[in-house]
Parts: structure tokens; sequence; C-alpha cells
């Protein structure tokens, strides 16, 4: 088995199955890094919290984690689309060569 060979779709599939745990990484370190700015572990803007736990920088930046892994993935699957989309093309140029080929010789 030729790992490398390209006619096969393993690259994609991983790179496919790598998008989609990067999508639920980024949501996953993105919930406890919201939680920890909302308890005031790190700084934010500058300053440190009085300990009190906010709901609404919880709730920004869980939400711009959510965001980044929605446009990661996204662009991941955009990724993967074109690349299938060329891998298509190419068959289709080989198949129509061949194709030529058979007619030249069968004339």
């Amino acid at each position: 088995m030729n790992f490398f060979d390209e006619k096969k779709d393993i690259w994609l599939k991983i790179f496919k199955v790598l998008a989609i745990i990067m999508f639920f990484l980024i949501i996953i370190f993105g919930l406890f890094y919201a939680i920890n700015i909302a308890k005031g572990l790190y700084p934010s803007g500058g300053h440190y919290y009085d300990g009190r736990f906010s709901f609404g920088i919880f709730l920004s930046v869980f939400l711009t984690s959510i965001l980044a892994a929605v446009v990661e993935l996204a662009f991941s699957m955009i990724l993967i689309d074109f690349f299938t989309n060329i891998r298509e093309l190419k068959n289709e140029i080989v198949k129509e060569k061949r194709r030529e080929n058979q007619e030249i010789i069968t004339e």
C-alpha cells in the first residue's frame, strides 16, 4: 500500500478529521479561557478583576471562540472542497486524454 498515493482520498480524509478536531478544541479551550478570564485569573484590558465572575466577559470571550471555530471549520471545508474539485478535474482530463488516444489508435 502506497500511503503517499494522491489518487486515494486518505489525505483529504485526514485533513477533514483534523479540521473537525480543531473545531472542537477551539471551542473547548475557548470555554476554559472564557471561564478563567471571567473569574479574573488573567488580566483583561490591563487590569485584574476582584474575583467576581463576570458573565458578560465570559459570554463575549466564549462567543468569540465559537466564531473563530466556525470560521476555521468553514475555511477548512472550503479548502477540502477545492482540493477535491482539483482532483476530479485532473481525473477528467486524464480520461479525456485516454479517450483521444483511443480514437487516434482506432483511426
